[in-house]
């Protein structure tokens, strides 16, 4: 896993008012020259650093973690990785569950089913019928890992009549 320190990236306040109670929406664009691309063998991530100030007092933070890929999918050569070929190695077909240690999540269970999977050359999870942990997707997005994030197990068609798939 690779942690980048340095600030590649910077937006000038802005200044937005939202009324009490009320909602407000905006964007901002930036460009990061020569960005370290996330891929299974060194999946680089970034950080998104949002913070709001009231006057020139900080009120709040919010960090988003995230990398910088490009993902495609071709007839002819199938699932490419910022823009090179790769093999989907899908080796489990993973429920909400950590086997006998049950439902609830632990990391050090997650970290340790991951790195299992790539011991045995798997680069894929398959999320079966349930949303995943966020737990599990940031470790996978950590440790460079892709998942096919599958939230449901029947679409047009459902198993019972107040289902997914109605």
């Amino acid at each position: 896993m690779t942690v980048l320190k340095k600030k590649v990236a910077f937006c000038d306040k802005r200044k937005i008012t939202v009324p009490s109670g009320g909602f407000q929406e905006d964007s901002v664009a930036m460009e990061v020259q020569h960005p370290k691309r996330w891929n299974l063998e060194s999946p680089s991530r970034y950080l998104a650093r949002v913070s709001v100030y009231e006057g020139e007092k900080k009120v709040d933070e919010y960090d988003t973690p995230f990398g910088i890929r490009t993902i495609e999918f071709t007839h002819d050569n199938g699932f490419l990785l910022n823009g090179h070929r790769v093999q989907i190695k899908e080796g489990v077909c993973n429920h909400h569950d950590l086997g006998a240690l049950g439902a609830a999540v632990s990391e050090a269970a997650l970290r340790r089913q991951i790195k299992i999977l790539q011991s045995f050359g798997c680069n894929a999870i398959r999320t079966s019928h349930n949303p995943p942990a966020p737990e599990l997707l940031t470790l996978a997005d950590k440790m460079g890992m892709l998942v096919m994030d599958e939230a449901f197990d029947c679409w047009q068609y459902g198993k019972k009549e107040y289902d997914y798939g109605h």
